[in-house]
């Protein structure tokens, strides 16, 4: 296998799409997973040919000037040479990669397999469990009882709370405040305040004789009563009783390693262990450790709207990643390599 050969296996195996001059572009494409009825089919990756040049993907030449070191014009004289021996009539052949035939791209085996699709990807037939009767008759005994207990509680502290408003809509004079105040304290057993006493000092009986004069009117008298005062003394003993609840509650683990910055992974490429939706899902794969290696050989990093966790470090090729891939103790084959763009 020729050096151009050996860098376009490592370009198309890591993902990354390429641009053959006077020839098309190559480019990879990932096939989403997709689920019918208990059938699973994994996606997959597969290499598509197309006889426009993309501006938006690397041209081999420019690959090789990148990686080799080497002139434009040393790096287009050595790409003309190989594809003079690749190039027969209209087909392409791309030594241990595939080749390009009547406008379409077949992989060879060898390279569909091992490093364009390395993992499993025949159907999966989901399989459900059924609960033992016994179990659901259970949890339902148990929701039924909580939700028994939960309408009992609720409807206590609802006809509580609409004898407190009735009352609280009936008062008209300090002494009929002074009056449910002192019943209150009873019920809770709470010692009157040395703030209530001296309310009942101030009441001569002619001050509630001229209560029915149309002169004075009465709805001056609630703004100057002290009647909210004694209110936050039943929402005291509420926090008493919220406290324990909120002490006992579990705090949540922080993630085990933070994400990599992009503008530290931009052009390096990566050995790739899965792709996950969530950080829960990633620290638990991480803390898992299929492969053997120690969490701290694992690192998370931002793939679109998902996290991309990798093992072995960050390397500057594609070259490098994928012999660092092929020395991991991969037990499916699905390691893969990435590069960042």
């Amino acid at each position: 296998m020729e050096a151009i050969d050996k860098l376009l296996y490592n370009l198309l195996s890591s993902g990354e799409s390429v641009v053959l001059p006077e020839v098309g572009t190559l480019r990879v494409e990932q096939s989403a997973t997709t689920q019918s009825g208990n059938r699973v089919v994994c996606g997959s990756r597969r290499v598509r040919f197309s006889s426009r040049t993309d501006k938006g993907v690397r041209s081999v030449v420019s690959v090789m000037v990148e990686e080799y070191g080497l002139s434009n014009e040393e790096a287009t004289e050595a790409y003309g040479e190989w594809l003079r021996s690749a190039r027969k009539g209209p087909e392409v052949t791309i030594e241990g990669v595939g080749g390009v035939k009547k406008g379409f791209f077949k992989p060879a085996e060898e390279f569909d397999s091992e490093a364009l699709n390395p993992w499993q990807t025949a159907p999966v037939t989901l399989h459900s469990r059924r609960l033992p009767l016994g179990w659901i008759f259970t949890i339902c005994v148990v929701l039924g009882a909580a939700g028994a207990w939960m309408w009992l509680v609720g409807g206590a502290e609802k006809e509580t709370t609409k004898e407190i408003a009735e009352e609280v809509d009936d008062v008209i004079t300090e002494e009929a405040i002074v009056a449910s105040l002192e019943e209150y304290a009873e019920e809770l057993e709470v010692a009157p305040t040395p703030e209530e006493k001296p309310i009942e000092k101030p009441e001569p009986k002619p001050e509630q004789k001229p209560t029915p004069k149309p002169e004075q009117k009465p709805t001056p008298k609630p703004e100057q009563k002290p009647a909210p005062k004694p209110t936050p003394a039943p929402q005291q003993t509420q926090p008493k009783q919220v406290a324990p609840a909120e002490q006992s509650a579990p705090a949540v683990p922080a993630a085990i390693i933070p994400i990599q910055p992009v503008e530290r992974t931009s052009g390096k490429s990566v050995v790739v262990a899965g792709v996950f939706s969530t950080g829960e899902n990633a620290d638990k794969f991480i803390a898992e450790d299929e492969l053997g290696v120690g969490s701290a050989a694992y690192s998370k990093h931002h793939y679109g709207s998902k996290i991309l966790v990798a093992v072995g470090g960050i390397f500057d090729t594609a070259t490098a990643a994928n012999t660092h891939r092929r020395t991991l103790p991969s037990t499916d084959g699905s390691l893969w390599v990435y590069t960042f763009k």
